[in-house]
């Protein structure tokens, strides 16, 4: 079993038209061999190509993109 910490993500929330923060609450081993890193002011996080990432310009983009 693999450690999980305690994270929280930057979640929009549409029917308040907000940004919140909340706490990941579910996790599953992926074996995908194509990963990407995202790297932003903060830090950076690794994901699936496919995993679908809020975008302040263009709203839900694929990590890829």
């Amino acid at each position: 079993m693999q450690k999980r910490l305690p994270v929280s993500v930057a979640s929009f929330n549409l029917s308040r038209n907000a940004l919140e923060w909340r706490p990941v609450t579910a996790w599953w081993i992926n074996n995908a061999t194509q990963l990407c890193r995202i790297s932003h002011e903060y830090g950076s996080f690794v994901c699936t190509k496919t995993h679908k990432i809020w975008t302040e310009t263009r709203g839900y983009v694929q990590a890829a993109d």
